[in-house]
């Protein structure tokens, strides 16, 4: 993207894709155990696909996760701790104060594995930070072909008890789509323009520096350190001056040269 786009104001109309590669970057520079990236980027954009669905209690979306994204590098899902299971009580999950979009997928993943096993419908998750945001697990959860509500009473604020309940499950159609995403894929999500150029930026810190080191390992040919290619016919009309040549001007680009 040049550095001209990034001055656009306003609203944006950001794809799917780019929306999802953009938080995938910005995702690695938290330090977030790189596992969890996915599942925390799915909650990410569901999160800011559904923000204005309830306008009571809005989702927090792209805005959220920029409050957010520094304090993921603390992200410890490991500290989750899982009840004894026993007889028809819910199962009960200690969340350690863990964040909803880092608990969501594997507390959705623990209903449906509990009720595949004894038809367990409830769990209790507590101790969730952000609680309200565990609403992206009805969305998370029609992927798998299941039905489920989030209650977290009336102090959902900062820090709280979630349950979720099972309603049914059923094996999705081949051609089903995602109820979530499902206008993002065909019209984009509108963003205000100084966010996402400040998520656009935020991201670009996992790209490996514009530098004549950089530039010499951009590709499957060896160039050493005179911008001399190996490996390659050079009767083309490629010119591999680039590769050793430093531009004055990189503060645009947001980077900086050797």
């Amino acid at each position: 993207m040049s550095s001209t786009c990034t001055t656009m104001a306003g609203t944006l109309q950001i794809s799917l894709r780019e929306a999802r590669l953009t938080l995938d970057r910005a995702l690695l520079e938290t330090g977030m155990p790189y596992g969890f990236n996915h599942a925390v980027r799915e909650c990410v954009l569901i999160s800011e696909a559904r923000r204005s669905a309830d306008p009571a209690r809005p989702m927090g979306g792209f805005a959220r996760y920029m409050t957010l994204h520094d304090g993921l590098k603390h992200a410890k899902p490991d500290a989750l701790q899982i009840g004894a299971a026993q007889g028809s009580t819910p199962l009960q999950v200690d969340c350690a104060g863990q964040h909803a979009w880092v608990v969501a997928q594997m507390l959705l993943d623990l209903l449906l594995a509990e009720h595949a096993e004894r038809e367990a419908t409830t769990l209790n998750a507590i101790d969730v930070a952000d609680p309200h945001e565990l609403q992206v697990a009805i969305w998370l959860a029609q992927r798998h072909g299941a039905t489920i509500s989030v209650a977290c009473g009336e102090a959902c604020s900062a820090t709280g008890n979630v349950t979720l309940t099972l309603h049914g499950r059923r094996l999705p159609p081949k051609d089903a789509s995602d109820a979530a995403l499902r206008d993002v894929i065909h019209h984009g999500l509108p963003v205000d323009a100084t966010l996402w150029w400040s998520m656009y930026h935020l991201a670009l810190g996992a790209l490996a520096p514009d530098n004549i080191v950089s530039r010499r390992h951009a590709g499957a040919n060896i160039v050493n350190e005179k911008g001399q290619v190996i490996g390659r016919p050079t009767d083309d009309d490629t010119d591999f001056s680039l590769l050793t040549r430093v531009e004055r001007s990189t503060e645009a680009a947001g980077k900086t040269t050797a």
